[in-house]
C-alpha cells in the first residue's frame, strides 16, 4: 500500500480495503462513479451485515439492524411527505437515532440538516427558517428546551420526538430513568407530532405496509447535507 500515508497503513480498516492501489479517498472514488452515500450505506449494511456497526452504551447494533431500522424509518418519513429535496432537521446528540434518522432522510431523498444541541431557540429558530426545513426529529429534553419556545415561528410538516433511551435494552433503560442517568421529559401531545419508536413500526400506524420508493439521486448535484 505505498499510496497510502504511513499513518493510515496501520488502521483497522485497511486490512478490509478491496485492494493495495485503492485511492486516497475511497469514498470519492466510489462518489465519482455516481454511488450516491444513501446507496454506500446500503451496500456496507447488505455486505457487513453481521459486524457491529454502533455501539451505544450497552447496546450493539449490527449492519443488518441498522439498514432494516434505516429502511424502515425511511417509510415512515415517505409516509408522513417528506420527498426528494425536502429539508430534515436533526436536533441530537450521538445516539443510534441520530444514525437512522440521517440515512434514512437520505434513502427518500431528503436534505439533512443537523442542528448543534447547544444552539439557543432564536439560533434554532433561525436555522430552520433559513434551511427551510420541512419537518424535525429531536431529543425530547432539546425540543422542550429550545424548540417548542420558537414552534410557533417556524414552519413545520411534523415533529418527531426521542428520549435518548429510546434504544437502549429495557432494563437498562428502566435503570437509567430510576436513577436519573437518562435524562427525560414529558412532551405535550399536537398534531404532527409523533414518537420516534412509533415510527420504527410505521406499518401500525399507517395500518398496512408502507413501500419506500425509489429515488434517483445524482452524487455529483443533488444535496445530501445542508451543513451551518
Amino acid at each position: 500500500m505505498d499510496e497510502l500515508p504511513d499513518y493510515v497503513k496501520n488502521m483497522p480498516w485497511v486490512d478490509y480495503y478491496a485492494d493495495e492501489t485503492i485511492p486516497m479517498d475511497p469514498l470519492l472514488a466510489m462518489r465519482a462513479k455516481g454511488v450516491s452515500l444513501y446507496e454506500m450505506f446500503r451496500r456496507s449494511c447488505e455486505d457487513f451485515s453481521e459486524r457491529d456497526a454502533l455501539i451505544f452504551v450497552t447496546r450493539k447494533i449490527t449492519y443488518g439492524e441498522l439498514g432494516e431500522y434505516v429502511e424502515r424509518f425511511a417509510s415512515a418519513l415517505h409516509f408522513l411527505g417528506i420527498e426528494k429535496g425536502d429539508r430534515v432537521a436533526l436536533l441530537m446528540p450521538n445516539s443510534p437515532q441520530f444514525a437512522i434518522s440521517y440515512y434514512a432522510t437520505l434513502a427518500v431523498g431528503g436534505v439533512v440538516v443537523p442542528l448543534s444541541p447547544l444552539l439557543t431557540p432564536s439560533e434554532i429558530e433561525f436555522e430552520l427558517n433559513d434551511s427551510g426545513a420541512s419537518a424535525i426529529i429531536a431529543m425530547d429534553v432539546l425540543f422542550a428546551e429550545r424548540v417548542l419556545p420558537v414552534r410557533d415561528k417556524v414552519n413545520l410538516k411534523f415533529e418527531v420526538v426521542t428520549n435518548i433511551g429510546d434504544m437502549l435494552q429495557g432494563p437498562i433503560r428502566s435503570l437509567g430513568k430510576i436513577i436519573g442517568r437518562i435524562p427525560s421529559v414529558r412532551v405535550p401531545s399536537a398534531p404532527n407530532r409523533y414518537g420516534f419508536m412509533d415510527l420504527l413500526n410505521i406499518d401500525v400506524l399507517a395500518g398496512g405496509p408502507v413501500e419506500l420508493p425509489e429515488v434517483e439521486i445524482n452524487p455529483k448535484e443533488d444535496v445530501a447535507v445542508l451543513q451551518y
